[in-house]
C-alpha cells in the first residue's frame, strides 16, 4: 500500500518526466524536498523492517525465505522509487542552479531551464 508522502512522490516524478526541469519556485522546491525526506524515512523504515526480520530469523530456511522475500520486495518497490528519487533530485537540483544563477543575473528573471 502506497502512503501519501509516496503519492505526491509519484505525481512529482510525473510531471518531472512530462517537463524535465518544471518551472518550479523556490518554495515549491522546499516543499519537494521535504516530501522526498518524508519519503526518504517511510523507505528506510520499511527495509529496516525486512532486515530485522531476516536478522531474527530461527533457522537457516526461515532465514532463506525472508531474504527472498525482501529481495524480490526490494526489486518491485525500493528500486523503483529510490529511481524516483533520484530522478526527481536530479530535476530539483537542476532547477535551483537555474534560480542561482538566473538571480545572479542582472535581467533577474525566472524563466524555466
Amino acid at each position: 500500500m502506497l502512503n501519501r508522502e509516496s503519492v505526491q512522490i509519484a505525481q512529482v516524478f510525473h510531471r518531472v518526466q512530462r517537463e524535465c526541469v518544471p518551472a518550479w519556485s523556490r518554495e515549491e522546491i522546499k516543499q519537494i524536498e521535504q516530501r522526498i525526506q518524508a519519503d526518504k524515512v517511510i523507505l528506510c523504515a520499511e527495509m529496516d523492517q525486512h532486515t530485522s526480520r531476516a536478522c531474527a530469523a530461527a533457522n537457516v530456511w526461515e532465514a532463506q525465505a525472508r531474504f527472498r522475500t525482501a529481495k524480490q520486495f526490494a526489486v518491485n518497490s525500493y528500486v523503483p522509487r529510490m529511481e524516483m528519487m533520484e530522478i526527481i533530485l536530479d530535476a530539483v537540483i537542476a532547477r535551483r542552479d537555474y534560480l542561482d544563477n538566473s538571480s545572479s543575473d542582472d535581467s533577474g528573471g525566472d524563466y524555466a531551464a
